[in-house]
């Protein structure tokens, strides 16, 4: 007890646990590398399946990245099944918008090409959203 907090006041304490931990890490990243976790820190790895679940019999030879969180295959599919399915959505917009719009302009075609700059507008903004979530990922 007089040690610890004679290392508080002083602020001199340091906790040699920690500074154990870091090489640990280090070394248990290093053993769960596998030819698939190259492109990792850039996201353009591919998550393995099998890693956090029940194994995987490739070890280092694998294709895919040990390196991604559990889960981290499961996230990825479900934001490009957001992705896909908002790009279906503003594809249906564009065709009930244009037609209509160009039905209803005589000719000009000013509010077809209106309503076609809003709907890749709108993708845009899908895309933006979904690049934007996948750099996240891989800052945290």
């Amino acid at each position: 007890d007089q040690a610890t907090s004679a290392a508080g006041a002083d602020g001199g304490g340091v906790d040699k646990g920690a500074g154990a931990a870091a090489p640990a890490a280090a070394a248990a990243d290093e053993a769960r590398v596998s030819l698939g976790s190259v492109g990792h820190s850039e996201g353009k790895c591919k998550p393995c399946a099998f890693y956090h679940t029940k194994g995987c019999s490739s070890d280092a030879e694998c294709k895919f990245c040990h390196l991604c969180e559990p889960g981290e295959k499961q996230r990825r599919q479900k934001e490009k099944r957001v992705f896909f399915g908002t790009m279906r959505r503003l594809q249906r917009m564009a065709t009930e918008v244009l037609p209509a719009a160009v039905g209803s302009v005589g000719g000009g075609g000013s509010s077809a090409s209106g309503a076609a700059g809003a709907a890749d507008g709108a993708a845009d903004k899908a895309v933006a959203a979904a690049e934007a979530q996948r750099g996240e990922h891989h800052l945290r």
